[in-house]
C-alpha cells in the first residue's frame, strides 16, 4: 500500500481498516486523527488496548457507501482492497470524494481480479489455505465475495472523478495490464 504523503497529515480515513493492520504501513501519523472505517469494530477492550499505543486512531462501524463523516472532511484517504468487496462501488466511490478536501489524496489499491496471474497466484497459494480452513470450496468464496471487477471499478472511478487527477500504477509488475500484475493502485488528488 502506497504510503502517506507528508503534506496530507492532518486527517487520515481508512476505509475498511478492520482492527489496523495496515498502520505499518503509515509513515508519519496525522496530527489530528487517522480513522478507521469498518462494518465490524473490533472489540471495546481491543480498542482501549490498541489506542494506547496510537492515540490518535479513532474505530468507526460504518461501510463505504455511507461514510458518517461531512463533506471535505479528511486531508487523506485511502482503501486497500475494499472496492472488490462493496455491494455499490459507484456510492462508495462518490462518498470518498464528497468527504476529501479540495487537494487532498485518495489511494486506492484493487486487485487485478479476474486476471490471469491472480487467478494463478490464488490457485497456486491462497485457495490451497482457504480449502484446508473452510468447509466451502475457496472459488466459491471468491466469486460470492470478490463482486466487482478491477476493469469496472476502474470505469466507475474514472466516472466518478473525472475532473480531478487520476494516476494509476500497476504491481508487481509497472506495465499497465490487468492478466500479468496483481494489483492496480490508484492515487487520485482532489480538484
Amino acid at each position: 500500500m502506497e504510503r502517506l504523503s507528508p503534506m496530507y497529515t492532518k486527517n487520515v480515513l481508512e476505509i475498511g481498516g478492520g482492527e489496523g493492520q495496515h498502520l505499518k504501513y503509515v509513515k508519519k501519523m496525522p496530527s489530528e486523527k487517522y480513522v478507521i472505517i469498518d462494518p465490524l469494530l473490533p472489540s471495546r477492550n481491543y480498542i482501549s488496548e490498541f489506542t494506547k499505543n496510537y492515540p490518535k486512531i479513532i474505530f468507526v462501524k460504518g461501510i463505504a457507501e455511507k461514510i458518517p463523516f461531512n463533506d471535505n472532511y479528511f486531508d487523506h484517504i485511502k482503501s486497500t482492497c475494499v472496492l472488490a468487496h462493496v455491494d455499490d462501488p459507484f456510492l462508495a466511490l462518490m462518498e470518498m470524494r464528497r468527504v476529501t478536501k479540495l487537494g487532498g489524496e485518495i489511494i486506492i489499491m484493487i486487485p487485478t481480479d479476474p486476471g490471469l496471474f491472480n487467478i494463478m497466484i490464488k490457485k497456486i497459494y491462497t485457495y490451497r489455505r482457504i480449502n484446508k480452513i473452510s468447509k466451502f470450496p475457496a472459488d466459491l468464496i471468491y466469486a460470492l465475495d470478490h463482486k466487482n471487477s478491477v476493469n469496472n471499478i476502474l470505469t466507475l472511478i474514472k466516472y466518478v472523478f473525472r475532473s480531478d487527477k487520476i494516476y494509476i500504477r500497476y504491481l508487481p509488475f509497472l506495465f499497465k495490464s490487468n492478466n500479468l500484475n496483481l494489483v492496480c493502485i490508484v492515487k487520485i488528488i482532489i480538484k
